[in-house]
């Protein structure tokens, strides 16, 4: 809010931005990702966006053509099949099984492969089993995408919410996937920032280009003055993160022990 205020102060939100974001923003953004050992550049390989859903949506609708499919877990974030129906695309459920913590089993994956298939889309940790998909997964439905030419677009809007010491893996931490792995992460819910509209995505300059094209006919720029907000939340809203973790646990926990 303080860093919005200043903005707003001296004017600075009252124009659009340049379409891929303000500088100062994708700076910040390629700084905190290099922090997680993930290395895109600012100028090319970054776009802020007007949510996580807009993100998505540019991305499905750079990347495909009416008739393909994309590949998602079941059950998975509800919106993920309306946005595929929007492109024209088909999205093909792979089933999330309870019995194995409702993980994502291979070989359902692979049979579920045609030569429509243009990507295979998840949320990781999963909306709304809370599954955490393993490095060793990752690296299998990589090896997958890798043998039939498809994208991966993974959604990792709750990367801050993990509450035991198990560490989250990014297929964008691999930089021999960056022209196939379309990263996307929103500052709605690690920052309490939902009606903000603010997110970005993030992958090879290749892909980023065709992506960027699609954004500017949705929005042209996402909204500055959440732009202004996501940087403050990039400066100083680390310990805010900490803080929200606590108490989700508690809450957690206590949810959990009633049950």
């Amino acid at each position: 809010k303080r860093r919005v205020e200043r903005a707003l102060k001296r004017g600075a939100v009252a124009k659009y931005s340049l379409t891929p974001g303000l500088p100062e923003l994708r700076e910040l953004i390629e700084i905190s990702l290099a922090k997680e050992g993930i290395y895109y550049d600012w100028e090319n390989e970054i776009i802020v966006t007007a949510g996580s859903i807009e993100a998505i949506s540019a991305s499905i609708l750079a990347l495909t053509n009416p008739g393909d499919e994309i590949i998602i877990p079941n059950p998975t974030y509800t919106s993920y099949q309306e946005i595929i129906k929007l492109a024209g695309c088909v999205p093909v459920s792979v089933p999330l099984h309870e019995e194995s913590d409702w993980s994502l089993d291979l070989e359902e994956l692979k049979n579920s492969i045609t030569n429509r298939t243009k990507a295979i889309f998840f949320c990781n940790p999963n909306n709304p089993t809370g599954t955490i998909l393993k490095k060793e997964l990752l690296l299998e439905i990589a090896k997958i995408a890798e043998k039939y030419n498809l994208f991966i677009i993974t959604d990792e809007v709750y990367k801050d919410f993990v509450f035991n010491k198990e560490d989250i893996f990014s297929l964008a931490e691999i930089v021999e996937l960056r022209k196939k792995v379309i990263r996307i992460f929103s500052f709605s819910k690690a920052y309490a920032m939902t009606g903000w509209r603010v997110a970005y995505l993030h992958s090879d300059k290749s892909v980023v280009k065709e992506i960027l094209k699609v954004h500017d006919s949705l929005v042209t720029c996402a909204p500055v003055i959440s732009q202004y907000a996501a940087m403050g939340a990039l400066e100083m809203g680390d310990k805010d993160i900490d803080y929200f973790k606590q108490e989700y646990k508690k809450r957690r926990d206590l949810v959990c022990g009633e049950l």
